[in-house]
């Protein structure tokens, strides 16, 4: 009784304490597919190196200290989670937050008959996971994190699940696809830097890096109005997304953060509910490319 008692308590203060951390990042969401922002340190003392897991992330300077910024993944379990935070004497201290559950959809599509199961999935997770990521050091400047949608189009995927309803096949969706129809210009989501382009027209794609280790990934994309290394303003067009529904199937817009695919929604300030399609909702039929 004693014991569960005291882990009730635990459990509480984490989330009050969590709440008081979330109330100065608006856009965060402590969820599978979000961000949590933990307060690692006094703003007087240098930056401390922070772990999640066996993995090191971002750690910027806010107006009331250092924040560690924790990309969630979306198979994440909700409950209690903590980070290392390591000084520069090598002092450890373990800081507590709570993850809250989450409802994602799960659209269900049609794979082409002419395309095996096998080579969609080989290619689609080819494609999710070979991300590009920035070189070097972020420094402790906060990234502008009220970014904006990129495109004026309708969402037709959210960040969740494909289920392939003809071979019952299920694999994430972590980003957001835009409703095909006549190209559409990109806007740049936040201010950042181009780190790479690649591919042909149609299904070019484009890195740019935003500071704080978030990092979006346009594809789809038929042509590209800047370079790599150019630093581009927070509005500004970036591509053109093309209208062709064939090659539309991977996500147009996704967020790493440190490497995890974030929500890209959980960004925005225009706010959107996150509700599942219906029941009969059912997409092109098509092959992942």
């Amino acid at each position: 009784m004693i014991r569960c008692a005291t882990w009730f308590l635990a459990g509480c203060l984490a989330m009050a304490w969590q709440q008081a951390v979330s109330q100065g990042f608006d856009n965060f969401e402590p969820v599978p597919g979000g961000i949590a922002g933990v307060d690692v340190g006094d703003p007087a003392a240098p930056a401390p190196r922070v772990l999640f897991g066996a993995h090191e992330v971002p750690v910027l300077r806010y107006a009331r200290g250092w924040v560690a910024l924790v990309g969630l993944s979306r198979n994440l379990t909700p409950g209690y989670y903590a980070v290392n935070a390591i000084d520069e004497e090598t002092q450890h201290e373990s800081r507590a937050f709570a993850v809250r559950p989450i409802s994602r959809p799960i659209y269900a599509i049609d794979v082409s008959a002419s395309s095996p199961l096998a080579d969609v999935v080989a290619r689609h997770r080819r494609a999710l996971a070979d991300a590009p990521a920035p070189a070097g050091s972020d420094g402790d400047d906060p990234p502008d994190l009220d970014f904006v949608l990129p495109v004026d189009l309708p969402i037709r995927f959210q960040y969740g699940l494909l289920n392939f309803s003809n071979t019952g096949y299920t694999l994430d969706y972590p980003g957001l696809g835009f409703a095909p129809g006549k190209s559409a210009a990109v806007m740049n989501p936040a201010f950042g830097q181009v780190i790479s382009i690649d591919g042909e027209d149609g299904r070019r794609r484009l890195a740019i890096h935003h500071g704080g280790g978030l990092t979006s990934v346009f594809r789809n994309l038929e042509s590209v109005a800047v370079t790599p290394e150019d630093w581009v303003p927070k509005g500004a067009m970036l591509a053109t997304l093309t209208g062709r529904d064939g090659v539309r199937l991977l996500p147009d817009w996704t967020v790493l953060l440190g490497g995890t695919q974030i929500d890209p929604l959980l960004l925005v300030s225009q706010r959107i509910d996150l509700r599942a399609p219906p029941a009969d909702a059912v997409a092109p039929g098509g092959q992942i490319e």
